[in-house]
């Protein structure tokens, strides 16, 4: 049989997949924090519940912008500079302080936005 790298039976895995999956899930959708997942191209592709919130948009708007038409706009060359380092592999991660436009046009101020490449 099949043996994976920490000692376990291959066929085992998926259902190892699966729990991990689902306590990422959990943690996501009840995070505390605004959390979303930006393409390479800076469109939103997930948002949990509190960033919505934050925002005042609804996941389904928010996948159709991209995050510098909600970023206050003194903040968007960081945020932009950040996203090309990350991309050009120069980063693995980045922390920046962002304020973002709301859906009210009013404006949110969060710290400490963590940034990550796959």
């Amino acid at each position: 049989m099949q043996q994976s790298s920490r000692n376990r039976p291959v066929g085992h895995l998926p259902a190892e997949i699966r729990a991990s999956e689902e306590r990422f899930r959990v943690a996501y959708d009840n995070a505390l924090i605004g959390i979303v997942v930006v393409d390479l191209e800076g469109r939103f592709s997930h948002a949990n519940q509190t960033f919505c919130r934050i925002t005042g948009y609804t996941e389904k708007e928010l996948v159709q912008v991209e995050f510098g038409a909600i970023t206050h706009p003194d903040d968007r060359e960081e945020g932009l500079e950040l996203l090309r380092a990350l991309i050009a592999g120069e980063l693995s991660n980045g922390v920046l302080t962002k304020r973002y436009i709301r859906k009210d046009r009013s404006e949110e101020r969060r710290v400490g936005k963590e940034c990550r490449s796959r």
